[in-house]
């Protein structure tokens, strides 16, 4: 009987836990595929969970995360809501769909790259920094 339990035990101590998903650890950087000039996404995916990071435009300059929410993933897609919108990762060419909820008609299709959430956070500190410097010489 022992043996069975410590069997079971063993066998449950293995187990993934339920809050870790399958992409945490990893990051993506997203470009938007348009005529409308360019625009940058990043997401982060931890625990579960995923979140845009972005660096504010209002007063002070920070970096600033949305909330977190908790993405699905299959074979072929990951799937996540942020804010009003609803996003869709193909899984193996790295395009996204980013559609309003509830709206199907208003999408927009992005390119994305792998990176690691300390690439990410680099990459926001560098921005952060060129504006802040930029501002150096604001009148008001």
């Amino acid at each position: 009987m022992k043996t069975f339990i410590a069997t079971l035990l063993v066998f449950f101590l293995s187990l993934p836990m339920a809050h870790a998903g399958d992409v945490d650890g990893h990051a993506l950087s997203c470009k938007l595929i348009s005529s409308s000039g360019p625009q940058t996404s990043r997401f982060i995916f931890e625990n579960g969970y995923a979140y845009e990071a972005f660096v504010t435009k209002e007063l002070p300059l920070r970096i600033q995360n949305t909330d977190s929410r908790k993405y699905t993933s299959t074979v072929d897609t990951i799937e996540w809501p942020v804010r009003i919108y609803a996003y869709v990762l193909d899984r193996k060419n790295l395009t996204m769909e980013r559609a309003f909820k509830g709206d199907n008609t208003n999408r927009s299709h992005w390119q994305c790259e792998v990176k690691t959430p300390a690439e990410i956070t680099g990459t926001l500190n560098q921005i952060l920094e060129r504006l802040k410097k930029s501002m150096k010489d604001n009148k008001l």
